[in-house]
């Protein structure tokens, strides 16, 4: 009998992820499928969500916040979802392509710009991966990928794409995050503390301390900027300070490179700076 590498309770078989543990994260993921389906009306504002998703007249008619989220929460589906594939020794699910439409198209190819004319000449690809089909197959690998020595960094990065995905779907995406209210390591309040856009001030709702934005930002972007983290968490962290970072441009600065690993976890996996990444960022 040992120790749950997550929340520390016992485990009574070979796995290293108690049963509890792993039926949160299937359900989590499960959640985040469905959250996936209405996150481009997120995006788009066709939907009002906790009281502020939906902008006045004059707001942007996207939520970038909201399509910055569920670009880092995609890109680490993806990369775990590869990775189970790889070891397991198939692919990830597939949906079969879309029935092709049929109309009268633009004679001018050259000069057309028309969707629907694009779309009949250049059908979709014959194998497409869905997100929340991937989220859902991420749930049925759980039951497996709890005996895997990466067990913990799979529910750490995992667990915090699904809560991202639904802030940012339950109209969260707009908010600016500042932290927890108080010192964690001091056993302060913990409370997750978010701002309206463009707010100078925000209240706890635990403790009902009042935060000033620009100072909490400040002091979050120095704490994010020492941790070290896997690639695939990088896009994540960046997104703290409202910045898109593709995970294609992070794989071109490792593989250039421009963005050298720090150090290595217990399995070997290179770690890299967030603050590297922000430099990088910046001379671009």
């Amino acid at each position: 009998m040992s120790e749950c590498v997550v929340c520390g309770g016992r485990v009574v078989d070979a796995g290293l992820v108690c049963h509890r543990c792993a039926n949160s994260l299937g359900t989590r993921l499960r959640d985040a499928a469905e959250h996936a389906a209405h996150l481009p009306d997120a995006i788009a504002r066709r939907m009002r969500t906790g009281g502020h998703g939906v902008g006045d007249g004059d707001a942007l008619p996207l939520r970038l916040g909201v399509s910055y989220a569920g670009d880092a929460v995609r890109g680490t589906f993806g990369v775990w979802a590869r990775e189970i594939a790889t070891a397991r020794g198939f692919g990830p699910p597939v949906v079969a392509r879309p029935a092709r439409p049929r109309g009268p198209i633009c004679r001018d190819e050259v000069r057309c710009l028309h969707r629907s004319c694009n779309v009949i000449r250049y059908p979709a690809p014959a194998r497409q991966v869905t997100f929340a089909a991937v989220a859902r197959w991420l749930a049925d690998q759980v039951p497996w990928l709890r005996h895997r020595d990466n067990a913990a960094q799979a529910w750490d990065e995992l667990g915090d794409a699904c809560d991202l995905l639904r802030r940012s779907v339950d109209g969260l995406g707009d908010m600016v995050y500042l932290g927890p209210c108080g010192d964690v390591d001091a056993d302060e309040c913990a409370e997750a503390i978010y701002a309206p856009a463009g707010a100078d001030s925000a209240t706890c709702r635990a403790c009902a301390a009042r935060h000033d934005v620009v100072e909490r930002r400040a002091w979050l972007m120095q704490r994010v900027a020492v941790q070290v983290v896997p690639a695939a968490r990088i896009a994540a962290a960046v997104a703290v300070d409202g910045r898109h970072l593709p995970g294609a441009t992070v794989r071109s600065w490792i593989k250039r490179g421009r963005l050298v690993a720090d150090c290595h976890d217990d399995n070997g996996r290179p770690l890299y700076r967030v603050g590297d990444a922000l430099k990088l960022m910046r001379r671009q």
